[in-house]
């Protein structure tokens, strides 16, 4: 290279220079402007609108924010309360991170992370920003990741579920839908569900009929279950729901659940045509001697047999012979 190239480059390499050097402090000096309290307040607002859509409310202890290279949102110690719970769902660390591009678009979209103790879970999300007509919209989560998550330690096993129950969850899931039309969901999951216990209760928040809502349940130990779910075109199939161990003989309760659910625009008034068969243990039905009375004979496998029928919110059980 000659020495009037090299002198023809050093000029433009200096205005380079010099424009990034305006560009990174006028960015930092703007920041630092930046209503940080009503930056938070919005963020938090928006959340919340989010999470309204399931009847849950975030309330943290701390909080802090990040602009660079996303928009990013950190929680820690953080109770999520919902409408039908007093007990709240506790989570030590909560991060997102919300794409700039994104919002330009009309969408929240990103990334989240979630830990409790030694529990994680990871995801991408999207989910349209409420407003008017709109205010539910599209909401989906890609790429889910459930890594040794325990329902009881967290609260979600007593505050989010119809019935209380305990449990470690490892899995993948991907679910997509229209908030206002639940007979749009997409989803897969991949879930297996280890250690898991029934607690002592009655069902009084579960989807029965009224009868059986002062019913008490006992206690019931599972030792592992598989779901596998395939939501499309407004129909959610089992594809394997293994409840318990057949061979497991400390599992009071093992099932296998097959058929389909159609898919309502409100999710309560989906039809279920679903078959089940299921075994109780000695143990159970020894503390329970109505079940008997109430279930029939097995058949000849020593297993009960039904179909069930109605809606999810308005589930109707038939047993077969």
């Amino acid at each position: 290279m000659t020495d009037a190239e090299t002198k023809s480059r050093y000029p433009v390499k200096k205005i380079l220079g010099w424009s990034m050097l305006f560009l990174a402090l006028t960015g930092f000096l703007t920041i630092l402007k930046f209503p940080s309290n009503e930056i938070e307040t919005y963020a938090e607002d928006m959340i919340n609108s989010n999470l309204s859509k399931f009847g849950m409310i975030l309330v943290a202890r701390e909080s802090e924010m990040g602009f660079f290279p996303s928009f990013s949102y950190t929680f820690e110690k953080v109770s999520l309360f919902g409408k039908n719970s007093s007990d709240p769902i506790s989570i030590d660390l909560l991060e997102l991170s919300v794409s700039y591009f994104a919002l330009l678009t009309g969408q929240i979209s990103g990334d989240i992370l979630l830990k409790q103790d030694k529990s994680t879970i990871t995801s991408n999300f999207f989910s349209d920003i409420p407003s008017g007509k709109k205010a539910k919209g599209k909401f989906g989560l890609k790429g889910v990741q459930i890594k040794n998550f325990d329902l009881l330690k967290s609260g979600i096993g007593k505050s989010l579920l119809p019935i209380q129950l305990e449990g470690i969850i490892d899995g993948d899931m991907d679910l997509e839908m229209d908030m206002n039309d639940a007979s749009t969901l997409v989803l897969t999951t991949d879930i297996k569900f280890q250690k898991a216990k029934i607690p002592t209760q009655k069902l009084t928040n579960a989807p029965v009929s009224p009868l059986l809502k002062s019913f008490q349940i006992p206690e019931i130990n599972l030792s592992k279950s598989i779901f596998k779910l395939r939501a499309r075109q407004g129909t959610l199939r089992f594809e394997k729901v293994q409840i318990g161990e057949p061979t497991n003989s400390d599992d009071d309760l093992t099932a296998d659940l097959k058929g389909s659910i159609r898919l309502g625009k409100i999710l309560m008034a989906s039809d279920l045509d679903l078959n089940i068969e299921y075994g109780l243990s000695e143990a159970i039905q020894a503390k329970n001697p109505l079940l008997k009375s109430v279930l029939g004979a097995p058949g000849t496998n020593g297993k009960y047999r039904a179909t069930v029928s109605g809606t999810l919110g308005a589930p109707r059980a038939n047993p077969l012979k």
